[in-house]
């Protein structure tokens, strides 16, 4: 169980600064030789500090071809992503445009269909002289219609649509 001690702080302060243990208070240096919980701390972060210290001699260094490449590499990775910022904003201001270019579409296409319901209407009532009206009578509305045209045109435009937008030339 570890258990907070108030010299603490102001041990690793001395540890990571390189003060211990000549730069540092002999009150400080007397506290560690009787508080478990700091002389852990000492012995774990001079520990850690010594393999710091000789992976940090023993690195291999890259040579300045490889440094220079890198860098090179990321300036031009750097740019593409600067220069690629504002197609993306048209990209994103084309995909809102066509979609309120498609709900006004789809709005006077509507308006449309409703402005010929009485024609409709009529077209339905002779259509149900020649079917039964029990099959016919929940499907064969003015609002059915209109939707089932709406669903055509969809389906008809959308692959249009996409043929158009993927097309490279």
């Amino acid at each position: 169980m570890r258990t907070d001690c108030g010299g603490e702080v102001e041990l690793l302060e001395a540890l990571t600064s390189g003060r211990w243990p000549d730069a540092c208070t002999p009150e400080l240096r007397e506290h560690v030789t009787t508080c478990q919980s700091c002389a852990d701390l000492v012995e774990v972060v001079l520990a850690l500090t010594r393999d710091h210290a000789d992976l940090a001699r023993t690195a291999p260094v890259p040579s300045p071809a490889i440094v220079w490449w890198r860098a090179q590499m990321r300036a031009r990775r750097e740019a593409a992503e600067a220069a690629s910022r504002p197609i993306t904003v048209v990209q994103g201001l084309a995909l809102a445009s066509a979609i309120a270019v498609l709900l006004a579409t789809a709005g006077a296409a509507f308006a449309f269909f409703e402005g010929t319901l009485p024609t409709m209407q009529s077209l339905l009532e002779t259509a149900k002289t020649f079917v039964p009206a029990s099959s016919t009578e929940p499907l064969l509305t003015p609002h059915t219609v209109t939707i089932a045209m709406l669903i055509a045109a969809w389906v008809i435009a959308v692959p249009l649509v996409a043929y158009f937008a993927c097309a490279d030339d």
